[in-house]
């Protein structure tokens, strides 16, 4: 038991300080090539700081463990949305614009929409891969295409000093091997503390490696608030979830076509998309339209615990 907690503490610092320098280098990188601030958020930060749970996924369906990688993409939706939106929102409020909220916002909900639909019938075979794959490079191209619309031009770029090229894609290289190495050790560790408490692969990825594998979302989303970037906050998270639901669901089913257990449709994805709608009413209800206020984020916060604790009581009973 010691040997799997160290193995999970250990792939938890090694996936959120490799995260957090990848999204530094991610940021170096797009102040190089101006690239415009909401598509920092949606592209380089929220599909950076979604590398934890595709590295996770892949590693732990080589591993055997496919129903890990349906947690975890699930799982991290729901981190995403009640963890890390609730904590920031409650430190400073975040406010969309409404361009954000016609395009982007409602490109993840088809995105969600789709994966929802493609894991319906609990099978993800290498078809369903190709078509969640496909679908997340459409919906990339039309977030790039139209990000920044109603944006003013001053506020559209980064004007920082612009750090070297070379330095940015090494610090980006480095990252992503130790982001690797920390979610081996992770994803070793879960399996090996589960098979003890006698859990089941989905309960580990919705619970320890879901929330670990946000880390780095939380820490980006509550930097971009603290330096008032709303973009960088928000966009992680509309980039992470749409990366979350297509992306780290397509990988393992390229390595092995595996079955889905009922509980992740019915219980989990069901729990996902619950969230999204009372943040959705947040958003368009009450007198600041299109803003996450304290209150709301207590509530997604407290949505998010009341979750969790439905999880340790369910896995207690069985």
């Amino acid at each position: 038991m010691l040997e799997a907690l160290i193995l999970i503490v250990v792939g938890l610092i090694l996936l959120t300080y490799a995260a957090d320098k990848f999204v530094d280098a991610a940021v170096d990188l797009s102040t190089c090539l101006r690239i415009p601030t909401l598509v920092v958020g949606l592209v380089v930060v929220g599909f950076a700081t979604s590398s934890p749970e595709l590295i996770v996924s892949v590693t732990a369906a080589f591993n055997g463990h496919p129903s890990l990688s349906i947690g975890n993409a699930v799982g991290s939706n729901i981190a995403n949305i009640g963890l890390v939106l609730g904590v920031t929102s409650i430190i400073v409020p975040l406010h969309l614009s409404q361009s954000t909220f016609d395009i982007e916002f409602r490109l993840m909900l088809v995105g969600l929409a789709i994966f929802t639909l493609i894991i319906s019938d609990l099978t993800i075979v290498r078809l369903d891969g190709i078509i969640l794959a496909t679908s997340l490079l459409i919906i990339l191209f039309l977030m790039i295409k139209f990000s920044g619309q109603g944006v003013p031009t001053g506020d559209n770029f980064h004007e920082t000093q612009r750090p070297g090229l070379w330095k940015s894609v090494l610090m980006l290289l480095a990252g992503f091997i130790f982001m690797l190495l920390g979610s081996e050790a992770l994803v070793r560790g879960s399996v090996g503390l589960a098979k003890i408490f006698g859990a089941s692969d989905l309960f580990i990825g919705l619970t320890i490696v879901a929330i670990g594998t946000s880390l780095p979302e939380l820490a980006a989303s509550v930097a971009g608030a603290l330096k008032k970037e709303a973009d960088i906050a928000i966009g992680n998270i509309i980039g992470s979830n749409t990366f979350n639901a297509l992306a780290v669901t397509a990988m393992p089913a390229f390595v092995e076509p595996f079955s889905i257990e009922v509980e992740a449709l019915s219980r989990d994805v069901t729990t996902m998309w619950l969230l999204t709608i009372i943040l959705i009413l947040i958003l368009l209800i009450g007198k600041n339209k299109l803003t996450i206020c304290r209150r709301g984020g207590y509530i997604l916060l407290a949505c998010f615990c009341f979750y969790q604790f439905s999880l340790f009581q369910m896995q207690l009973v069985t």
